[in-house]
């Protein structure tokens, strides 16, 4: 495969790969990353994101009670039956 810069890589650059959706299917679940029409865009996230999740991780750390950790860089999706209020 062959990574094509669609003009730079700098914060808000993406990079394009030619790729069947079998092939992206078989990645598995990482982050980054979309398909479409036959290609595989990798979105890199910016310095200030990166940044930013990590102060808020030393937050979180900071206030986590005992018995709980902190995963950052984990995944997570609400269950389909989650009700949140956040008002309540």
């Amino acid at each position: 495969m062959r990574a094509v810069p669609t003009g730079h890589t700098r914060a808000g650059g993406s990079l394009r790969t030619l790729m069947s959706y079998d092939a992206y299917l078989a990645l598995g679940e990482t982050k980054h990353h979309e398909y479409y029409d036959g290609l595989l865009y990798v979105n890199p996230p910016s310095r200030r994101h990166v940044l930013i999740a990590r102060r808020l991780t030393r937050l979180f750390e900071d206030g986590c009670p005992e018995g709980y950790e902190v995963y950052p860089e984990w995944g997570w999706h609400a269950a389909s039956n989650a009700i949140s209020n956040p008002t309540s």
